[in-house]
């Protein structure tokens, strides 16, 4: 692989050399061209472009009479563009004079969408499906595919809970459907529905790994987000929180092609906490006990702190450790990747290899990727095609403990004290059991360097089909897929961590691994026909899905040093186990789209599952949909007019399943192991429930598609109802039973909103072009019904009915009193004491609205595009403030004897009440915690934020030039991830969730690594 790497970048240096030679080039024999460019029915086009293919620098526009003069030679090709029409090619050769007529482009409405089991032109949709081209997401400098689609469709939520490298993302179509299920939309890559959750075993906190991340984005050619029910139906029970289909790229006939691609850069974190020094540190130690004598009546001097600890707050050689500036570094990421592509009329390949190499910008993370793949199409004869789809990848992510764990690495840096070092002057790690600050377990890099965890991972997946023409419009299709996946988890707690000591462990080991392998047959049969005017595309078949995952773990303890960390040399195998399970997917599906006269359009559907995963009474779920549309731009009413291209009102209402993030038993009657007397027996563990069946999502959309001006502005509109019943959720029963809970069908949810999307043309000139996309989405989430009301989650969150899911519950105030500076805490249930018994709803991590705008300018040979992303309404319980504006309460020491407090303060406390009049929303410093509350509304902060979430600037050269150096096309680009955020959040990313994928307790903040900002550029390089 090092050598693959070197002769990558021994590539792009000679290619960055020969930019200079590339910006020359010779003049051909010219003459003056004239012409004119009309529309079919004889109008001349205004504004049409007109260019020498060559020389993109060389062009005119039409004048009102379609009249053209452009300077080219005999072997020039002219290109002639214009917003709404087909672009037309044509060789100027020995004439002078040109008449062009240009065509009505309809490639919106006639643009091939994958839908599931098949393909539709757009304008034959019914549903609701969103699209992202390969274009949008390529050379995007992320680990996984869905980090990507970020801000670029309506209706669809994604979320990066941690900047961890290779760490889940959350993705929620038109809202949160579930509350102990999955609410994440099922992936379908070229027709395998593949493993998507979090398959690790090995603990880091609360965040998680992306299975997804096993995969190449630049191996992709488009997605299709499937929203509404008649798009989903056809996926059963597993269609309720929305499909994202994935396809790959493919080989065309055609002359063979190799391309190199490559980009490199930095990263860094997108918004550093400034912590105060420690000479603030301790001044504001001190600030805290004359508070205190002003406020409670105690007699401490103005030193009073400073002097017990035994530090001169005027001392400049005082010790000042920034700990955000030594976990967090400026890092490198980079990705090489080879393709080739090509083949004849009857057999195409599409061939790529790549590598990903993400250092984290926290010590001790990273994530590195090496990723084949094989695409085969072959035309056996001439009514029998065969092909496969084969990639294997392999994973690596090294990782710490962070986000909710107090072991992690950002979590003991919150606080961290400024009066403590990295290293003693001997050397060792400073220990902060020594030091003044409680809030630290243990040295954070320490934690980061010494601590040895990774996650591996080798994963595979491969699809071999053919299609048989049984007759005209008659077609039988078979396809075998496998996706299987090897994963293991390493880890090692060094003999010098304080968690160590404290197990009296001398080390501790971890190995764990977990393999799956699924299989699927699928076979249907698709029909076309046309008669009249009527218009036939149906297909029915069957699919049978089975997976079965393997587990084993070892433990042990007992290291003779840090040097040695496998488990072959630990003194004692503290427990070891194994285990496996399985699941079973049997089903029937059916479509049928029909069209009359091409303006009266109806998709039927339905599909028949069988889950091993439910009763023995209700083991079958049926889900159909239906859907309707009328084009009325093809109405005869509409011949006349020249401002819709495309109007078509369409409803859709249907019903899904959602069967994920359950147990593969939760119907069973389960068994456990147990001893009697030192002899094995077996103990019921898990009551059966021979009518738990599916969750089921019902669905009605109402949109529009409008397209304006032969499509130079398209709209899609839709408003939607998203009912959830029979939620899948463990129900507490009486203890006499010998049982706590039994899972059951209980509970409904609701998600209703508003998505809209526009995109277009706004310039198109000779030299400069501008299109726009812009969407919005408004999504109202209500918990509807609950067997239990009002239920505790956690300290700072609550399921009520009536509130959205992550409704925050916490002890609320009236800000500062301006004449003591103490909080105006609210007694809630008017007991004159505050405690948990005053929590109250104070809000909810579920956004107003969101999306994203993008803009793509083109002029001469450069490219501009710009992507602003969006999220407004939200809370976030920023856990960690709790933490680093603790304002000197003294949590376990005696604040008269030994002040101990949970450590340092960010620069945000500087605007704390100091004396009566002050008006301000943070409360004076204290050595009690008078007004600090660990769960209260004082740290639920606005979470919404506008960022800036790409820009890319490229330049293309002319194929006029890279030709001479055997090339075909040659582009150079600059790219920013995360360059700006606009947002009143004081932690170091509103972007968090400290609880991974778990909606129930989503938008809280503790510890959570942030968001990184990406500076890269690179290479697109054709042969």
């Amino acid at each position: 692989m090092r050598s693959i790497l070197l002769q990558m970048i021994k590539i792009s240096a000679f290619l960055f050399l020969m930019v200079p030679v590339l910006i020359t080039d010779a003049l051909a024999q010219e003459r003056e061209i004239r012409g004119t460019v009309s529309e079919a029915s004889g109008e001349p086009l205004a504004g049409a472009t007109v260019r020498v293919a060559a020389l993109p620098d060389q062009g005119t526009v039409t004048d009102p009479d379609g009249l053209f003069t452009i300077t080219a030679g005999p072997d020039d090709v002219l290109i002639i563009t214009f917003i709404g029409y087909r672009t037309q090619e044509v060789l100027v050769g020995d004439r002078t004079e040109l008449n062009i007529v240009l065509q009505v482009d309809q490639q919106l409405l006639s643009e091939v969408v994958v839908v599931g089991y098949g393909v539709q032109t757009r304008s034959d949709l019914t549903g609701s499906i969103a699209s992202v081209s390969a274009d949008e997401i390529a050379n995007q400098p992320v680990a996984s595919l869905d980090a990507a689609l970020q801000g670029r469709a309506s209706g669809v939520f994604v979320s990066s809970p941690s900047g961890t490298p290779g760490a889940g993302i959350t993705m929620n179509i038109r809202g949160q459907t579930s509350l102990s299920a999955s609410s994440e939309p099922l992936y379908v890559i070229d027709g395998v529905p593949i493993i998507s959750e979090d398959l690790s075993g090995l603990f880091s906190g609360g965040q998680s790994t992306n299975s997804l991340a096993d995969l190449n984005p630049n191996d992709i050619a488009s997605i299709e987000i499937l929203k509404d029910a008649s798009a989903t139906a056809i996926y059963g029970s597993r269609g309720a929180n929305g499909v994202v289909l994935i396809t790959t790229k493919r080989g065309e006939a055609g002359q063979s092609r190799i391309g190199f691609n490559m980009y490199t850069g930095f990263q860094n974190i997108t918004n550093p906490i400034d912590m105060m020094s420690s000479q603030e540190f301790l001044a504001m130690m001190n600030d805290a006990a004359l508070q205190d004598n002003r406020d409670l009546g105690t007699n401490y001097s103005d030193t009073h702190v400073s002097d017990i600890w035994d530090y001169d707050p005027n001392d400049s050689d005082i010790q000042n450790t920034r700990w955000y500036d030594e976990i967090f570094k400026t890092s490198a990421i980079s990705n090489y990747e080879l393709t080739a592509s090509g083949g004849t009329d009857h057999t195409r390949y599409y061939t790529s290899l790549s590598y990903f190499d993400q250092e984290g910008v926290q010590l001790g993370t990273g994530f590195e990727r090496i990723s084949a793949r094989v695409n085969l199409d072959t035309q056996v004869t001439d009514w029998l095609d065969f092909g496969t789809n084969i990639t294997l990848n392999r994973t690596i992510q090294d990782r710490t403990i962070n986000d909710n764990s107090l072991y992690g690495v950002v979590i003991n840096t919150l606080a961290g004290d400024p009066l403590m070092p990295v290293y003693e002057d001997d050397g060792s790690y400073a220990d902060p059991f020594n030091y003044f600050g409680w809030w630290m377990l243990d040295n954070p890099v320490l934690i980061a360097e010494e601590y040895q965890r990774f996650t591996r991972t080798v994963r595979g997946i491969g699809s071999i089909f053919g299609t048989a023409t049984i007759t005209d419009g008659l077609t039988f299709r078979s396809s075998l897929s496998i996706d299987y996946i090897s994963l293991d988890d390493e880890a090692y707690t060094p003999i010098i961590s304080r968690e160590s000591r404290n197990a009296q462990a001398n080390g501790f080991g971890n190995y764990l691994t977990t393999q799956d392998f699924t299989w699927m047959i699928e076979n249907y049969l698709s029909y076309t026909n046309s008669f009249n005017q009527h218009n036939i595309n149906a297909l029915a078949g069957t699919s049978f899905q089975s997976s079965n995952r393997n587990f084993s773990s070892i433990n042990a303890q007992g290291f003779p040093s840090d040097q040695f960390t496998k488990l072959s040399v630990a003194a004692q195998v503290t427990s070891a186990s194994t285990s496996g399970t399985s699941w079973g997917l049997a089903s029937y599906f059916f479509r049928t789209n029909y069209s009359f006269d091409n303006r009266y359009l109806v998709t039927a559907t339905g599909r028949m599952d069988g889950s091993s995963r439910f009763g023995d009474n209700f083991r079958y779920g049926f889900f159909p949909s239906a859907s309707l549309a009328w084009r009325v731009t093809n109405e005869s009413f509409m011949d006349n007019q020249r401002i819709f291209s495309e109007l078509k009102p369409r409803i859709s209402y249907g019903i899904t399943g959602n069967q994920e993030g359950i147990g593969n038993f939760a119907s069973r009657g389960l068994f456990g192991v147990s001893d009697y007397r030192s002899t094995p027996t077996l103990v019921p563990t898990q009551l059966s429930n021979a009518d738990l069946t599916w969750e089921s999502t019902r669905q009605l959309d109402v949109g529009i598609d409008i397209g304006l001006f032969e499509d130079r502005i398209n709209i899609s509109a839709d408003y939607f109802i998203k009912t959830t019943d029979d939620l899948l959720l463990n129900r507490l029963i009486p203890g006499i039973s010998g049982f706590s809970s039994v899972t059951e069908n209980v509970g409904k949810v609701e998600n209703r909103g508003f998505e809209f999307d526009i995109r277009g043309a706004v310039l198109s000139g000779r030299d400069l072009t501008w299109t726009s996309s812009f969407n919005i989405s408004f999504i109202q989430n209500e918990v509807l019904e609950l067997v239990v009301d009002d239920q505790i989650l956690n300290d700072s969150h609550i399921l009520s009915v009536g509130q959205p899911i992550g409704t925050f519950h916490l002890i609320d105030h009236n800000g500062v009193d301006p004449a003591t500076g103490n909080m105006l805490w609210i007694d809630e249930n008017g007991d004159g004491v505050i405690d948990s018994g005053d929590r109250r709803t104070v809000g909810n991590a579920q956004p107003d609205f969101f999306g994203g705008w993008n803009n793509s300018f083109a002029y001469k040979g450069f490219d501009l595009s710009a992507l602003l992303q969006f999220t407004y309404g939200n809370k976030i319980f920023n856990h960690s403030r709790a933490s680093y504006e603790n304002l000197g309460w003294s949590r376990i020491g005696i604040p008269g004897i030994f002040p101990l407090p949970d450590g340092n303060n960010h620069k945000l406390a500087d605007n704390r009440w100091m004396q009566p009049g002050d008006q301000t929303d943070i409360p004076r410093a204290g050595l009690t915690n008078k007004n600090w509350r660990e769960y209260s509304s004082r740290w639920l902060e606005d979470g919404s934020y506008l960022r800036l979430k790409s820009v890319t600037l490229g330049y293309n050269f002319s194929p006029n030039l890279v030709n001479r150096f055997g090339m075909s096309s040659l582009r150079l680009y600059a790219q920013g991830q995360n360059l700006l955020t606009f947002t009143n959040y004081t932690g170091l990313d509103p972007e968090v969730n400290q609880n991974s994928r778990n909606p129930l307790v989503a938008g809280s903040d503790f510890g959570t690594h942030p968001q990184v900002r990406t500076i890269s550029f690179g290479i697109n390089l054709e042969f």
